[in-house]
């Protein structure tokens, strides 16, 4: 499974509850991250970089927002 699924699921069931800002999912989400990924790799413009634990949390929290975004589950406009 990819690390981005089971956080995922976790901004799904925070937003299940009620609509929420993108700053109350990230913030919500770090809270609940914990850095267990730190081999993940991350491919950019077709270069393959390490992820730092740092760098790692921040990638699949914004991976997380950007798709909550894209179907429309998360929209601070509407909000």
């Amino acid at each position: 499974m990819d690390p981005i699924t089971p956080v995922f699921a976790k901004a799904l069931r925070y937003l299940s509850y009620r609509s929420r800002s993108e700053k109350e999912i990230r913030d919500y989400l770090k809270k609940k991250m914990v850095n267990r990924h730190s081999g993940l790799s991350r491919i950019d413009s077709g270069v393959v970089t390490q992820v730092s634990p740092q760098n790692d949390e921040k990638f699949i929290i914004d991976a997380v927002v950007q798709k909550l975004k894209d179907i429309q589950l998360l929209d601070d406009a509407a909000f």
